[in-house]
């Protein structure tokens, strides 16, 4: 499993240890990315979302979504739940327009097969 702080503390050593070489760009350049984002990683608690820049820096290259099935309970830290008019579960919505669970309309164009 990816470790957060891990990959900080091993841009920090790389950086102690290049500092006089070139210092972030040393850095940068051992990993092929660049070096502002080699920086804001290591300095700030960003995590990137490009799928190039996270595959360079031996991140997860993408992440799992599952549909939770099932009423939302009451106290959840939700705005609001909807019902599919397709298969009838509950969903939150990520954005106003959807009135679709993500089973019935997958984001971006996955297919799930959970029904």
């Amino acid at each position: 499993m990816f470790d957060a702080l891990k990959l900080k503390n091993t841009l920090l050593d790389d950086y102690s240890k290049l500092k006089h070489l070139g210092g972030w760009q040393a850095v940068a350049d051992l990993y092929g990315v660049g070096k502002t984002m080699v920086w804001r990683i290591a300095n700030t608690d960003y995590i990137p979302k490009d799928q190039t820049i996270r595959k360079k820096l031996g991140l997860p290259v993408s992440a799992q979504v599952f549909p939770v099935m099932g009423e939302i309970l009451n106290g959840s830290a939700a705005p609001a739940s909807r019902i599919c008019p397709h298969c009838g579960n509950f969903f939150i919505p990520n954005a106003g327009k959807r009135r679709k669970c993500y089973v019935c309309v997958p984001y971006r164009d996955r297919k799930l097969d959970l029904l």
